[in-house]
């Protein structure tokens, strides 16, 4: 029994030497796995510090955005959005969550938003659409939205951006009509002397009527007296010979033979003058506040009779119109954008033929394409120099000395044509042989399309 005993002491040491071995093993785990814990606990620490300061930061940039910043899931429900946002579309917490297009109260313009932004999705739609937007004091505003997307995992970010434009879209109309009445008042001097001329050549004409009718007057006078002695029996009538005589004093035959001309001539005057004055007047009439259908060559007719003044001592003038159906279109503003045209090419023309006694040739046509008008304005000016074509349409650039151009009238041109007609403007041009500018204007109403520059 003392034997057992004493064998089995040295196998319960070994045991316990092993299970303090076991435990030291499981403390350094555990101490391991502590410091792990704790390393990790001070690394979510430091990302949810991070993360906190990325999106203080995020908030800070987003609330400093100048315009309305939305963000937006694959099925346009909003997420968040800056403060310009609250400002500028009436954004409450309460519409967080919410379905962005159900926030328009106009129906037609919910549904144009919705579909832009699956067409933007897919790739194919605008890059930009504006819409005309309910602002919180109750003030309708123009709105140019632009989006971004962004693929989170299976899901879509969408980020909406909304730029106020009312008061630029004021401004730049407030520019072109300074610019319309600046090209009036550029050509009033020139209209003055297109209606002087035909009033010279009426007034002329009536000059001479009166004189002509003065002349019968007085040889009827004749006649009469002689007639009325012969019937009194106090005279003899006058022979062929005494009133041959009278014929030749008063120059009847002349006369006979003038008068019908003069008369002519008087009325073709008045006629010009009425053209001119009706072209004044349409040029000049107030734009609708929408676009109408309208008679794209009669326009033109009239701003060729306002800008003739411009290139009548440089160049002849062609023209060929086509059979246009109506366009629709504001009509003041594309006779602005002819207008700049037309003086563009009679200014090209006469730098080119200064001080010889040449003359170019504007050419002008109209017709009819598939799906848009095209209008056709060529000059055989000196042509565009290939270093300054991709700035013809920039605003206040120029090539005229200091006082001489604003550097206005393309860029508003191709605001007008691009921007607010959703057409097209560009141009072809070859140095020494002139320039050809292409304005088509859709049919039906489009989105804009980029300009480009043809060969």
């Amino acid at each position: 029994m003392s034997l057992a005993c004493d064998t089995s002491i040295p196998v319960l040491a070994g045991q316990v030497a092993c299970l303090e071995e076991l435990l030291s093993v499981q403390e350094q785990v555990v101490r391991d796995q502590t410091r792990r814990l704790k390393e990790e606990q001070e690394r979510l620490r430091a990302a949810e510090a991070e993360a906190s300061a990325n999106a203080s930061k995020a908030r800070r940039i987003l609330d400093m955005a100048c315009g309305a910043v939305v963000c937006l899931d694959g099925e346009g429900r909003i997420g968040d959005w800056s403060r310009s946002a609250e400002q500028t579309l009436g954004l409450v917490s309460q519409d967080r969550g919410q379905v962005f297009w159900e926030k328009i109260p106009v129906r037609d313009q919910a549904d144009r938003l919705k579909q832009w932004h699956a067409g933007r999705a897919r790739g194919d739609g605008p890059e930009k659409i504006d819409m005309t937007w309910p602002a919180p004091d109750g003030r309708p505003r123009l709105l140019e939205f632009r989006v971004s997307f962004d693929n989170i995992g299976e899901g879509c970010l969408a980020i909406l951006f909304g730029r106020d434009i009312t008061d630029e879209r004021r401004r730049e109309q407030i520019s072109q009509q300074s610019q319309k009445l600046e090209s009036v008042g550029r050509l009033a001097a020139g209209i003055a002397h297109e209606i002087n001329t035909p009033v010279q050549f009426v007034s002329d004409s009536v000059n001479f009527i009166g004189d002509a009718i003065r002349d019968l007057t007085r040889l009827v006078g004749i006649y009469h007296d002689h007639l009325a002695a012969a019937l009194d029996g106090t005279t003899a009538l006058p022979s062929a010979a005494e009133l041959a005589e009278l014929e030749r004093d008063a120059d009847l035959e002349f006369l006979l033979t003038e008068l019908p001309n003069a008369i002519q001539t008087s009325r073709d005057g008045l006629s010009r003058v009425a053209t001119i004055v009706r072209s004044m007047k349409e040029f000049a009439h107030p734009d609708h506040p929408e676009k109408t259908d309208a008679d794209l060559n009669r326009s033109i007719e009239s701003t060729l009779g306002i800008a003739r003044n411009e290139y009548k001592y440089v160049a002849d003038l062609e023209t060929e119109f086509g059979n246009l159906p109506p366009v629709p279109c504001y009509v003041g503003e594309f006779n602005q954008a002819v207008l700049n045209i037309l003086v563009n090419a009679a200014q090209a023309i006469g730098d080119m033929v200064e001080g010889t006694d040449q003359r170019g040739i504007i050419r002008v046509k109209t017709r009819a394409l598939e799906d848009c008008a095209e209008v056709v304005i060529e000059d055989t000016g000196p042509g565009i120099p290939e270093g300054i074509r991709d700035r013809v349409f920039d605003h206040f650039f120029t090539t005229k000395p200091v006082g001489h151009g604003t550097g206005q009238g393309l860029a508003i041109a191709r605001s007008i044509i691009v921007e607010k007609h959703k057409g097209e403007l560009s141009f072809a041009t070859e140095v020494g042989k002139g320039t050809t500018f292409t304005i088509r204007l859709p049919f039906e109403w489009k989105e804009p399309r980029d300009v480009e520059e043809r060969a």
